[in-house]
Order: structure tokens, then C-alpha cells, then sequence
């Protein structure tokens, strides 16, 4: 039997970042109609090209990790040049690969544009059988996250995993492909769910409603969670907790270099200081100033910080 203080279940990709220079004037960036030109058949200098690990499980699971946790990764690698990156960034960073499942074939990848502070992403997600099991593992949190295609089976051993081990607390952040196949098909962890994370956007969509964020968290916390978290860029993060207390905290004004990552940062801060068994505003604080660390610097892992810092901040 593996015992861990927290795991992380999602994808495992290579992000490539591709930084323009910020005043080249031959790109426009419209944010009002969120419209990214690029011109066609030039050549573009960039200001960085990296290639950096990522997805939301790595993210986060690095980020528990920084902040003390033994924290194991449950995802589907494969066996090309990429994945031993990746397997190498994360023994470097100390997460356990035990559940990791490797097979032949091609990485997945998402490519980050980035100008002006603002990101695009393009992504990409191989084929995987997601061959996760459960039943010998002991964890005090789960954290749920984006699979990519045939997923539905993992959420569902999930589901019956937490149902049957009331001492494990699941968070869980849906992830893209998760919507895009229907608010439906991940609803029944809802009730499961401790904490659940969503943007704005996010939540407006399981609700299948626009509404006000502090009306979107009653909706939300009414399907089943005890904690729901909506976070919303700029505009800061709101929390709605288990006596239905609702609490705002504001984005902290920093330079923003590059974006990919915040969501991931601010799950990881949020959960430490919740295994912490810290008051729901410090986790949010905690949550806050991880994203806004993320944010300064290249990538969804460079910024992350350590325990130490957490508690400093």
C-alpha cells in the first residue's frame, strides 16, 4: 500500500512558451474583442523560446511538494526524448513518479504565445488509455484536474475511491476537454468534492447561467461542494466555505510576464494552507500570493513558492 500526503490526477505535457517582443508593432493585440493578429508569412523574431513541463496535475503537484507535502503524480507518459524531461523536472522538484504509467509514443504539448502580458494557447492531447487504479493507494487529498481523450473511467474510479475513504478530501478542477464533453459527464463528483475550483467562465457553465460570481458560488456550492473557489484573473478570487460565508480577496498588482499557471499556483497555495487546517481567508491568501508569484516569471513552475514563503507573505 503507497501512503501520500496528497496526489495529483491529470495530464503531463511540455509547454512550449513563445514570447514576441513586446513592442513589435507588425503583431495586434485587441483586447477588447480578445483578438490576437500575427502577419502571415514573415519571419518573427521572439523576445524566448522555453520548453518547460507542465499541466494542471505537474503544476500543482510541484507546487504541494514546494509547500512540504509528499506528493505523488498518477499520469500517462510517454517514451519519447520530452517525457524524460519531464520525468527529470519532476524528480528535481522531489514528487514521487511511482503511479506514473509510461508507454511508446509522442508527449502531448501546448504552445503559449505570449505578448504583452497576455497568452494564447494551442494544445494538443495524445491519445492515452489512462490505465489508473486506485485501490492501493492511501492519500489525505486527491487532486482531480484535466485528462485528456477516454477519461471518464479515471473520474469514475475516483468517484468510488473517495466515496468508500472518508478521510481523503477531493479537490477537483475540471479540466477543458471535461467541458467540452458536457457538464453532465463530471457532475456526480460535485457531491464528493471538498473543494472545488472553477473560473468565472467555468462556472457559469456548469450553472448554465451568467450571473453574478457571489450568486455563481451559491449555485455552485447548492450541487454539492463544500468549499467552491472562483478565481477571475485581474479582478481577484472569491470563496464561498462550508457555513456559506462568502470572502473576496484581491489580485495583487504585480508585473505580469506570463499567465499560464496562475489557476494551477492559486490551487496549490489554497490546498497547502487547507491541509494546514488554516482559516479559508489565509488559504486564499496563500492561493494569491503563489499565482502572483507564478505570474512574474516564464512558466507554471518557476514561481512557485515554498512554505517558507507562503508563510512569509
Amino acid at each position: 500500500m503507497s501512503t501520500f500526503d496528497c496526489i495529483t490526477v491529470g495530464n503531463a505535457v511540455i509547454d512550449a512558451f513563445l514570447t514576441f517582443q513586446d513592442n513589435d508593432h507588425t503583431i495586434k493585440l485587441n483586447k477588447q474583442e480578445r483578438l490576437l493578429s500575427i502577419p502571415y508569412g514573415q519571419k518573427i523574431p521572439l523576445s524566448s523560446c522555453e520548453f518547460l513541463v507542465g499541466g494542471n496535475a505537474c503544476n500543482v503537484g510541484v507546487g504541494l511538494k514546494r509547500a512540504g507535502f509528499h506528493t505523488a503524480l498518477v499520469a500517462e507518459l510517454a517514451s519519447d526524448e520530452f517525457s524524460e524531461k519531464i520525468v527529470n523536472g519532476l524528480k528535481s522538484e522531489e514528487v514521487d513518479l511511482s503511479r506514473v504509467v509510461r508507454h511508446n509514443g509522442q508527449s502531448s504539448f501546448s504552445i503559449a504565445i505570449n505578448f504583452q502580458g497576455e497568452r494564447t494557447l494551442f494544445v494538443e492531447h495524445q491519445e492515452r488509455s489512462h490505465p489508473f487504479f486506485f485501490d492501493d493507494i492511501k492519500t489525505h487529498l486527491i487532486y482531480l484536474t484535466s485528462l485528456g481523450h477516454t477519461w471518464t473511467h479515471v473520474y469514475e474510479r475516483i468517484a468510488h475511491y473517495v466515496a468508500r475513504e472518508h478521510e481523503t478530501i477531493l479537490a477537483f478542477n475540471p479540466g477543458s476537454l471535461q467541458f467540452m464533453d458536457g457538464v453532465g459527464t463530471f457532475s456526480f463528483l460535485l457531491p464528493l468534492t471538498s473543494v472545488l475550483f472553477v473560473n468565472k467562465e467555468e462556472a457559469e457553465k456548469i450553472v448554465n447561467t451568467k450571473a453574478d460570481t457571489k450568486e455563481l458560488l451559491q449555485h455552485l456550492k447548492d450541487k454539492g461542494p463544500r468549499i467552491v473557489v472562483i478565481t477571475d484573473g485581474e479582478k481577484g478570487s472569491y470563496c464561498i466555505d462550508e457555513r456559506g460565508s462568502i470572502l473576496y480577496r484581491e489580485a495583487l498588482k504585480v508585473q505580469s510576464i506570463e499567465r499560464t499557471g496562475a489557476g494551477d499556483a492559486y490551487a496549490a497555495g489554497f490546498l497547502a494552507a487547507y491541509l494546514k487546517k488554516r482559516p479559508i481567508a489565509d488559504c486564499m491568501d496563500w492561493g494569491t500570493h503563489n499565482a502572483a508569484s507564478v505570474i512574474g516569471k516564464i512558466g507554471s513552475q518557476k514561481g512557485l513558492l515554498t512554505l517558507d514563503e507562503l508563510e512569509q507573505r
